[in-house]
């Protein structure tokens, strides 16, 4: 894998370049935020919301999306995926000239052809690992956080060069901006979505309710399943020294012969893999992205239900009591 650093890119190439950044929420943000820092003109193209209001009182040059697509060299699509097309549709396609870039913070879009843009533009991913808040507080602590970059298309000659610069203006070539593919990314992170967080989630609410049920104390349960932050503080460590070595340093041996000792015990290792493929898979042939579509013209109807579902559950209502029991011992 080929990986850049603070010496493979230049700013230079962005010198008398507007940058345009579309969607001012998360992402959109701290990019342009840390892009401003690093000395490069940026302007907003925004909805009139409260992402709009944001970036007005944060002082930036703030337009529609038609009118800083039509202004910007380089327009960076910070917006969410399944809205994409429509937006690019009605305010990006017509108002792009010959050898803009456009940047995407997820390989969706082109992955999946949601977006089909002209031939003589370029198109790049630039897909920070973590979300807006790290982006600005690491880029402010002199640092970044790590980024997959592709070139999809080089219309103009010079887009590896304009992206790495990108990266710089992010802080991401600090910390590595690495070589991977819109396919690979694009399925990589929706196979996370998809089969790992799923699966911590329901793992954590299936032991919940089935303890509770069986007398243990919610609050301390809560505690015990991640509230504390232990857990979480410990994958934090796994990202630095390797998920079987945080264990070794960190857990005593009952907890580390525990893990041993259930592992086989936990998951079915050959149905689990068939889930892996079958996910992969629906990923892969389009089915996710007929789902999601399904799912976004319904106005979110299942996620909203499920939404509820899970605030009035007996979990979220023993985390407001948790909340309240943790801040009175500060």
């Amino acid at each position: 894998m080929k990986v850049f650093y603070e010496k493979d890119a230049s700013i230079k190439y962005l010198n008398n370049k507007k940058i345009g950044i579309i969607g001012y929420g998360i992402q959109g943000r701290a990019q342009a935020l840390n892009l401003r820092d690093s000395g490069l003109n940026v302007i907003i193209g925004n909805r009139k919301d409260r992402y709009n209001n944001r970036a007005l009182e944060d002082c930036f040059d703030v337009m529609s999306i038609e009118e800083a697509a039509r202004e910007a060299d380089i327009l960076l699509f910070l917006i969410p995926d399944q809205a994409q097309k429509e937006i690019y549709d009605k305010y990006i396609k017509a108002n792009l000239n010959e050898n803009n870039m456009l940047v995407f913070a997820h390989g969706y879009s082109i992955n999946f052809e949601e977006i089909r843009p002209p031939k003589n533009i370029d198109i790049c991913l630039m897909a920070p690992r973590m979300p807006g808040e790290p982006i600005r507080k690491y880029y402010l602590e002199g640092g970044g956080v790590p980024a997959f970059i592709d070139v999809h298309h080089d219309s103009s000659g010079n887009a590896w060069n304009l992206l790495l610069a990108l990266c710089k203006g992010i802080g991401a070539t600090k910390a590595g901006a690495m070589h991977v593919s819109f396919k690979e990314e694009t399925e990589t992170d929706l196979f996370i979505e998809q089969f790992l967080l799923p699966l911590l989630i329901k793992s954590i609410r299936i032991s919940f309710d089935e303890l509770t049920s069986k007398g243990f104390t919610p609050e301390a349960l809560l505690m015990e399943l991640y509230a504390s932050g232990e857990i979480g503080d410990l994958i934090l460590k796994a990202a630095k020294i390797g998920i079987y070595e945080v264990w070794q340093k960190n857990a005593s041996p009952t907890c580390q012969f525990g893990i041993y000792n259930s592992l086989d015990n936990v998951l079915d290792t050959n149905k689990t893999k068939k889930i892996i493929n079958n996910t992969i898979n629906n990923i892969r042939n389009g089915s996710f992205v007929s789902e999601l579509s399904d799912e976004a013209k319904s106005n979110y109807k299942n996620l909203n239900n499920y939404n509820q579902q899970n605030k009035n559950s007996l979990l979220s209502n023993t985390q407001q009591k948790l909340n309240k029991i943790i801040k009175s011992h500060k």
